[in-house]
């Protein structure tokens, strides 16, 4: 159920994410764009205005930023994401679908 690392820090596992939520901060397709020094417009990079409900291994449940999720699952973020339809989505378009074509080798 508990993880601990080297320096003795506790880690609970995630059991499955059960649910996913968008707040006002999230950026819109629209406002997702800026300029980049030559000129050209870039996504921004950005995991702002996401949540998800993580069921952990313990029977708990807590909602959980978006960046915190990415960094410590990011495959099994990505294949949520990619289930629910909200992969074009801002957040995700960066990254997602290049995490899923790599995952053999984070792995």
């Amino acid at each position: 159920l508990l993880q601990v690392n080297e320096e003795g820090r506790k880690h609970l596992l995630v059991e499955e994410i059960v649910g996913h939520r968008k707040t006002n901060a999230a950026l819109m397709r629209e406002n997702c764009w800026k300029p980049s020094k030559n000129g050209q417009q870039r996504m921004r990079r950005t995991t702002k205005g996401w949540m998800f409900l993580v069921q952990w291994k313990d029977g708990s449940s807590n909602w959980i930023p978006l960046k915190d999720l990415k960094d410590s699952n990011p495959i099994a973020t990505a294949k949520y994401v990619v289930a629910h339809k909200i992969v074009e989505d801002p957040a995700f378009a960066w990254w997602a679908k290049e995490i899923l074509k790599k995952r053999r080798r984070i792995l």
